[in-house]
């Protein structure tokens, strides 16, 4: 893989893993992702096809999260993201707080 590859589909199938922790380039990414299932590095997923106005999301973790469908949802999205990329505990808490 190269190392300025962004996106990549997997193999025969609907899913693309954003090898990016860069807001921009998330954001300029991801409407042609629409209506696939992407992964990002920090292990959020989330389901780019509609379901009844709503995005489905899932964090590393596996607790899932939603975004409607309105003008806001790709911020709420990269923040989403952002957010994950820090090392946290199941329950949100960074682990510099609970563990250090």
């Amino acid at each position: 893989m190269q190392k300025n590859k962004i996106a990549q589909k997997i193999e025969h199938s609907k899913t693309v893993q954003i090898f990016t922790n860069d807001p921009d380039m998330i954001r300029a990414t991801l409407p042609r992702l629409m209506g696939k299932y992407v992964t990002f590095s920090n292990g959020c997923k989330i389901d780019l096809k509609s379901q009844n106005g709503y995005f489905i999301g899932t964090n590393p973790y596996g607790i899932d999260a939603m975004f409607d469908e309105n003008d806001s949802w790709m911020d709420a999205l990269i923040s989403w993201v952002e957010y994950w990329n820090k090392d946290r505990t199941e329950s949100g808490l960074l682990m510099t707080e609970c563990c250090a």
